[in-house]
């Protein structure tokens, strides 16, 4: 179970750093040179590398942790902890920020439950029919706070 959940990490960490617009093309410029923290030497890489998979370690035991937390603490552990993978990557290009604790308990908390549930991202995973048709029946100024409070969290790489 900790290892499926460090690797769904490590993919989502993946995700955060370069984008999912399906069907477009990166332009020319975003694939050229502004990474300037890539390891150079093998012993470099092999130092990354378990750096990050130790970081993965640790966010997966704080996501455990947190299963069965009321689900807006659980979904702000999820998500706090995909950005500092998605951070400890070598070459990481994220600009994806954790939001406020407090905030976004606040909002999270205003959805009805169904949503909060679906704020969840291993839970919306497993239920994207159940968690689209949730949204779809939620308040759409609620809704619109939802969204704007999560837009810094899912940035796209620099």
């Amino acid at each position: 179970m900790i290892r499926t959940y460090e690797m769904g990490l490590v993919a989502l960490g993946v995700l955060l750093l370069v984008g999912c617009d399906e069907g477009k093309q990166p332009d020319k410029d975003s694939a050229k040179g502004s990474v300037t923290n890539l390891p150079k030497t093998p012993e470099e890489v092999k130092e990354a590398v378990a750096k990050a998979k130790q970081t993965a370690a640790s966010a997966s035991a704080a996501i455990l942790a947190a299963s069965g937390s009321p689900s807006c603490t659980q979904a702000f552990v999820e998500l706090e902890q995909m950005i500092k993978v998605a951070e400890s990557i070598p070459g990481a290009r994220t600009s994806a920020k954790v939001p406020d604790k407090a905030v976004f308990l606040k909002i999270c908390g205003e959805a009805p439950p169904a949503v909060q549930k679906c704020v969840v991202m291993s839970y919306a995973m497993q239920h994207a029919a159940e968690c689209k048709a949730a949204e779809e029946k939620m308040d759409p100024a609620l809704k619109k706070k939802l969204k704007a409070m999560m837009k810094d969290a899912m940035a796209k790489g620099k």
